[in-house]
């Protein structure tokens, strides 16, 4: 059985909501400090979504991967009943994932007027408002 290469970000044995957004948190700002890798990982998604593309494959389990270790944190949370009632962990996970790469690209058009940190420090604050009700 492979091993989830995403699931050692955070503590399995001390699951709790504020570590989870603060380790989302800190990822964010490091990517804010290598556009460089940024912009390869970027333009490497963009071209694999083709389903021919040499990295397609790649990116869809790297995704997949990620989706389900999500999905495990916050599920472990759910099941301690540590969310709010009818919280969808596998959108969840979308959500946060498509918030980070949608930053990324934004930031990477116009890094002037974008941060990466401030606006996803916004949006953890607003999904932990609903997630904690």
């Amino acid at each position: 059985m492979e091993e989830k290469k995403y699931s050692n970000l955070i503590d399995p044995e001390n699951v709790n909501l504020d570590e989870i957004l603060n380790t989302l948190e800190d990822l964010v700002a490091k990517n804010e400090e290598i556009p460089g890798l940024v912009r390869l990982f970027t333009v490497l998604v963009g071209e694999s979504i083709r389903s021919d593309h040499p990295s397609h494959d790649y990116f869809v389990n790297r995704y997949a991967q990620i989706r389900e270790v999500f999905s495990e944190y916050f599920g472990s949370l759910n099941a301690g009943k540590k969310l709010s009632a009818g919280t969808d962990i596998d959108q969840l996970a979308i959500l946060i994932i498509a918030m980070m790469d949608g930053l990324q690209i934004q930031w990477l058009l116009d890094p002037e007027s974008v941060s990466m940190s401030k606006s996803f420090n916004l949006f953890l604050k607003i999904i932990q408002t609903f997630l904690e009700e």
